[in-house]
């Protein structure tokens, strides 16, 4: 049983609960203990057999339980149910890929996002953009900002735009100010989505210019050759912040301060 095999590593992780739960906003937790080649091979294999039973809830039990082994070789066998039929697995899929770090646990989501039956399924498509968020990898700034008219579900939308809100890069900003044009305003107007819009740009850029899309773009105008995304998340008005936390659940962890703009290395 997977539990049994990593109960060394349950118990290490357990101890460092309290200094992740103090981590800052955006910031990474303190590093989980390493995953030896033996246990995750040992996770892979019983993933595998998980992912087997006929019932669709063992199916994500299995799923949820290997989330605590962030390797590649579980990565790539939670990879394997994003294409299952059933929705629910989907989701556990993209959850438990969202909350490992693994180089092949964001190439799986960035895979998932390309399936038609997901990108059309709202809810696994508003569960994939919000896995692939809580990584904040430049890398996934083309993959959120993508084909944004598949789906203006409203939930779906908002996990694409919070998602590019946790990537502190420019890379992210001037991807932002593209989907302004979602839900397509009529000329002078805004689009339906700037409240959430409004939202990740401030968390990003520190400077508020409302729900109005035009002095946003403006704004852009006048400061995107200078301008640099700060490493820290700036202080938000408490009613945005309340908004990007009850988003996240928790807040998303991120990638260090100070972390280079480039895709993550390593599984």
């Amino acid at each position: 049983m997977l539990a049994r095999i990593l109960s060394t590593c349950v118990v290490l992780g357990a101890c460092l609960a309290p200094l992740a739960a103090q981590a800052e906003p955006g910031r990474a937790p303190p590093a989980a203990p390493a995953v030896t080649p033996e246990q995750a091979a040992a996770a892979a294999k019983a993933l595998e057999k998980g992912l087997a039973a006929p019932e669709n809830g063992a199916r994500i039990a299995a799923l949820r339980e290997a989330a605590a082994v962030d390797h590649d070789d579980v990565a790539k066998v939670a990879a394997k149910a994003l294409i299952e039929k059933d929705e629910g697995v989907r989701i556990a899929a993209a959850e438990t890929l969202g909350g490992m770090s693994c180089k092949e646990s964001l190439t799986a989501l960035h895979r998932g996002v390309d399936k038609k039956q997901n990108i059309e399924d709202s809810k696994v498509a508003a569960a994939l953009f919000k896995a692939i968020g809580r990584h904040a990898d430049v890398s996934s700034v083309s993959v959120l900002g993508a084909d944004p008219f598949k789906n203006l579900d409203a939930d779906v939308v908002r996990a694409r735009i919070y998602s590019l809100g946790n990537i502190r890069s420019k890379k992210a900003v001037d991807e932002l100010m593209k989907l302004m044009l979602l839900g397509n305003p009529t000329p002078g107007q805004d689009s339906p989505y700037m409240p959430v819009v409004r939202v990740a740009l401030v968390r990003l850029t520190g400077t508020d210019q409302t729900t109005n899309k035009d002095l946003w773009q403006a704004w852009w105008r006048e400061n995107k050759d200078h301008f640099e995304v700060a490493a820290e998340p700036p202080a938000m008005p408490a009613d945005l912040q309340t908004q990007w936390d009850e988003f996240w659940g928790t807040r998303p962890a991120g990638k260090p301060a100070g972390t280079p703009d480039k895709p993550r290395a390593g599984g």
